[in-house]
């Protein structure tokens, strides 16, 4: 009898045609993995993540473009404190259950072509 084959990741959540989105974790799943947009160039995109009893949030960017002009402006914690801007990768403590928001915008520093569909994965460690 053969082994049985592990599961298949999940499917990313496909929150292109939102400016808003909240993130929700599989059970048992501390990863995920969401496909995004910004269309223009002063569009943002918000997402939010509920963090229960874990320590640390990462989140990592991810474009085609060998330089891609997005990044993390800021990550908004639940009692509305804000720090940032980051580059295309943050992780954080995160001392206090709750939301927390992450502001996606484009890098209007860079000279790099404007980055439209990205990918994000965001991990919550204890």
């Amino acid at each position: 009898m053969a082994p049985p084959l592990p599961a298949a990741a999940p499917a990313p959540i496909d929150a292109r045609a939102d400016s808003t989105t909240t993130l929700t974790f599989p059970a048992g799943d501390s990863a995920v993995t969401m496909l995004g947009e910004l269309r223009t160039t002063n569009q943002e995109m918000l997402v939010r993540v509920l963090v229960q009893g874990k320590r640390r949030l990462s989140a990592t960017l991810f474009a085609p473009d060998s330089l891609p002009n997005i990044r993390f402006a800021q990550v908004i914690r639940p009692d509305g404190e804000a720090e940032g801007p980051f580059g295309t990768t943050v992780s954080i403590p995160t001392p206090q259950d709750g939301t927390y928001t992450l502001r996606i915008t484009h890098n209007l520093r860079t000279e790099a072509a404007l980055t439209k569909e990205f990918k994000m994965r965001v991990v919550l460690r204890q």
